[in-house]
């Protein structure tokens, strides 16, 4: 039964706090070996939407162009305003 869970990436309560990461991981990042590394294909959409917002898009706009172009979100949903705030405020754009 554990090792079915595992296989889904469900953990039991004895792993280790170093295996998990506590909340959603970051756009632009993976978790791997305890520790977060840059995700260098959500780092370049990263960089595509400061352009965006420095050419004076909205954050609607930038997540209707992210879509329009099929960029992946985190989970494969679609880009929303407050997503593409969340990633702004987050690198202090």
């Amino acid at each position: 039964m554990i090792e079915c869970l595992r296989r889904l990436g469900i953990h039991d309560k004895g792993a280790r706090k170093r295996d998990r990461y506590q909340g959603q991981i970051p756009f632009g990042y993976n978790y791997r070996n305890g520790k977060l590394q840059k995700n260098k294909e959500e780092q370049e959409v990263i960089t595509i939407i400061k352009q965006l917002r420095s050419s004076g898009l909205s954050l609607r706009g930038i997540a209707r162009e992210l879509n329009k172009r099929l960029v992946p979100t985190k989970n494969n949903g679609i880009w929303q305003a407050a997503t593409v705030s969340n990633i702004l405020s987050r690198i202090g754009a």
